[in-house]
């Protein structure tokens, strides 16, 4: 009886996948989901939606129009030292009255600069000549954790979008 023709095309394939047998090496942890921004789980949970406007009112059963004080959550930016931070814009009546740079270090949202508007000032916080930022709220298994400052008599209304944007004329 006669064997079948030997392959050697198929011989050298079977021979080359069996000799590599199961991989033991792990996938590297490619870190937090970026696409967003910095990091699209603590954006979400510190509500730091790109884009995303919250305005506030003086009253707690109306909204104020125009409202009394609107924050606009900007672009990722990088400031000196390749920093990424998410700028977000306090404005009254359209005017940018100042701006928060947030950054987002394992979880945790940090205050990297506050620059005031129209006075040309800022505050950086560093850590010699590294930006580090301060710890602005924490990352726990529980609700995004800060001791805020004493209340004021503005009260949250609904997020809209457009009402932060400059009016043109």
């Amino acid at each position: 009886m006669r064997q079948p023709p030997c392959d050697p095309i198929a011989l050298t394939l079977t021979l080359a996948l069996s000799a590599c047998g199961s991989s033991t090496t792990t996938t590297p942890d490619a870190g937090p989901d970026v696409s967003c921004g910095l990091d699209c789980a603590a954006q979400a949970r510190y509500g730091l939606i790109i884009d995303r406007c919250f305005e506030y009112s003086t009253s707690k059963t109306t909204a104020d129009d125009p409202p009394a004080l609107g924050l606009w959550v900007r672009p990722v930016f990088t400031i000196e030292g390749g920093v990424k931070v998410i700028p977000v814009e306090y404005r009254q009546n359209g005017q940018i009255k100042m701006i928060d740079s947030f950054g987002i270090v394992d979880g945790t949202l940090k205050l990297m600069r506050r620059e005031f508007s129209g006075t040309g000032q800022s505050v950086t916080y560093k850590t010699g000549m590294d930006i580090t930022g301060v710890t602005w709220l924490q990352m726990e298994s529980g609700p995004a954790r800060r001791t805020p400052p004493p209340p004021t008599r503005s009260s949250p209304t609904s997020p809209r979008g457009p009402r932060c944007r400059p009016r043109t004329a």
